[in-house]
């Protein structure tokens, strides 16, 4: 859109050249008229009418240009405001992307996160029972251990009740209790029955974090599945995993 000031001024100024051209040419007829005569200047040769013309119509063209110049710095102008005008929209409309491009990056990452957290509660399940396997082949007092079948049963109904970390924390209790670092071996490894249910906790484990890096840009889901109870059972199976069998 054109600037009305802008638009005012040029007219004004073609006005202006219009009136005094019409003024000037005025005054040159009744010069060539009235003071030397029509007949007379037509007498005169060529070189005298040519000289005339050029010295009355130099003074126009002269002010032709300057109006000229005003017009074209003027177009300019208008030129530069348009080009700063367009260069504020598209540095709005850029602006605009940028923050529709982050919104739907979060939106994504949300729709991430709340599918993670959906399928969570299963796999968490899922480690509960790996952990309570765990737990029954190396505690219970068939396999050896010091707890009874009645106890084991009632850990497995709170498994079952939702406390998917009923068995975790009983395993790192029997870390703790443990005098030696054969005996939190003997806990994961010391038989192919252990050493498979401790190779699919670490895997399922290990699945379980991988999606959830996918979807947590500042860690803090990974840190907690870590920090968590599953998690530090998680972290004591491979810190015993990286122990060559205990010398007896």
């Amino acid at each position: 859109m054109r600037d009305p000031d802008a638009a005012r001024d040029s007219t004004w100024l073609l006005r202006l050249g219009l009136g005094l051209t019409v003024v000037w040419v005025l005054l040159q007829l009744y010069y060539i008229v009235a003071i030397v005569g029509f007949e007379r200047f037509v007498e005169e040769g060529p070189p005298s009418v040519g000289g005339f013309l050029e010295g009355a119509f130099a003074p126009l063209a002269f002010l032709w240009l300057v109006i000229g110049f005003f017009l074209q710095r003027e177009e300019l102008q208008r030129q530069s405001r348009a080009i700063d005008l367009q260069y504020q929209e598209l540095r709005r409309t850029a602006e605009h992307a940028e923050v529709q491009a982050r919104a739907i990056a979060a939106n994504e990452q949300h729709a991430r996160q709340e599918a993670f957290l959906r399928v969570l509660r299963l796999i968490q399940q899922q480690l509960g029972v790996r952990a309570g396997l765990l737990f029954v082949c190396s505690q219970i007092v068939p396999a050896g251990g010091t707890v009874e079948p009645e106890e084991a049963q009632a850990m497995w109904t709170a498994l079952g009740a939702g406390d998917e970390g009923v068995f975790a924390r009983a395993l790192m209790a029997a870390h703790f209790r443990a005098e030696e670092d054969r005996e939190s071996w003997d806990l994961f490894w010391s038989t192919p029955i252990r050493t498979r249910h401790s190779e699919t906790y670490c895997a399922v484990f290990d699945r379980m974090l991988a999606r959830a890096r996918a979807c947590d840009a500042d860690a803090l889901l990974t840190e907690t599945l870590l920090g968590s109870t599953l998690g530090q059972v998680y972290g004591l199976i491979r810190e015993t995993r990286a122990l060559a069998e205990p010398v007896r």
